[in-house]
Formats: C-alpha cells, sequence, structure tokens
C-alpha cells in the first residue's frame, strides 16, 4: 500500500513541534555524528550515536521519540514519531525489506527495523552524515 492520507504525517495544527524542532536542530551537534565504516570509504551515523547526540536537545525543546513498526496489507513499516508537549506530532513512514533467510529471520526483522529506525529519524531531524 502506498503512502497516502491512510498514513497521517502531522497533527493539526503543528506550528508548535515545528518551531521546536527547527530550534532543536539549530542545537544539534552535527560534526559529531560522522563515522568512517570500517574498511570502507563512506561514512555513516550508528544509531545508538545518532540517539545520543540528539536526546538531550530534543527533550530541552519538548520532543519524544517514538519509534515502532506496524504492518498494512503484508507490507511492514518502521515508522518515527516526534511528539511535542504540546501534543503535535510529525510521523514519518519507511517501508521495511526483511531477507528470506529462514535461519536468521528475527536478524533479519532486528537488522531491517535498525536501519529503518536511523532512516526516518535522520529525516525527521534532515541529518545527512
Amino acid at each position: 500500500m502506498p503512502i497516502n492520507n491512510n498514513f497521517p504525517t502531522k497533527s493539526e495544527p503543528c506550528d508548535l513541534i515545528v518551531a521546536a524542532v527547527l530550534a532543536a536542530q539549530r542545537s544539534i551537534q552535527y560534526d559529531k555524528m560522522k563515522k568512517t565504516a570500517q574498511g570502507h570509504k563512506y561514512t555513516f551515523m550508528p544509531l545508538f550515536l545518532m540517539i545520543h547526540l540528539t536526546r538531550d536537545v530534543l527533550r530541552a525543546h519538548g520532543i519524544a521519540i517514538f519509534q515502532s513498526t506496524m504492518s498494512v496489507d503484508g507490507q511492514d513499516y518502521g515508522t518515527t514519531e516526534l511528539i511535542h508537549s504540546s501534543g503535535q506530532w510529525l510521523k514519518s513512514y519507511c517501508p521495511m525489506s526483511v531477507g528470506t533467510n529462514p535461519r536468521n529471520v528475527m536478524q533479519d526483522i532486528g537488522a531491517a527495523f535498525t536501519y529503518t529506525r536511523r532512516y526516518t529519524l535522520q529525516s525527521a531531524l534532515n541529518i545527512a552524515p
């Protein structure tokens, strides 16, 4: 199922959460987020580091993060919701692709959810390592 009106992405109104996210983005220390993948030429940001470097900043601006999964018509999605102390929220969805290795199904699900959590949080906070 494609993302559409059945997948709400924001509360109405959303002015307070948007202002809080913009203020938080000005305080995030992006320069500390890049890590070089061992043996590779690219950089990435581990999920634990992104959470560590953003949690206190978001909290100071009244923003909590809630990440979960959902399934619609056989398609799994990872979700990230930024929830403001006012009750306003922003939510993003990312389709999850789980491998088909029957011996490591739980590992495949965990890896897919971890990638989805990282990518949706990066997108929600406009972080590009």
